[in-house]
Formats: C-alpha cells, structure tokens, sequence
C-alpha cells in the first residue's frame, strides 16, 4: 500500500496508519475513524486515477 506524503496528506496518512493497524486499535480500545480510512481510500482513488 503507497503512503501518502505527509506535507500534503496528513488526514491520508493517519488513515493509512489506522488501516494498516485496525486489529491493533480495536483489541486494545484505541480511537479507529473511518473517516480518515475513507480520505484515505480517496488518496488511493485519485493516485490510480492519475497513473492510468
């Protein structure tokens, strides 16, 4: 999974993190928002979109 640039894309790059660590967040009661995963799933949108 590509990581967002953090100067540009700090919203994308703390859903990339929950993403990646969702397991970890829910068995130890941490704070998970979809909301940062979805800009993140956006981030992934519109890289693939410009690279085709």
């Amino acid at each position: 999974m590509p990581i967002p640039n953090t100067t540009k894309g700090k919203n994308e790059l703390l859903g990339y993190i929950m993403l990646e660590n969702k397991k970890f967040y829910q068995e130890n009661n941490r704070p998970y928002y979809p909301w940062y995963v979805e800009k993140y799933k956006k981030f992934l949108d519109q890289r693939s979109s410009n690279t085709v």
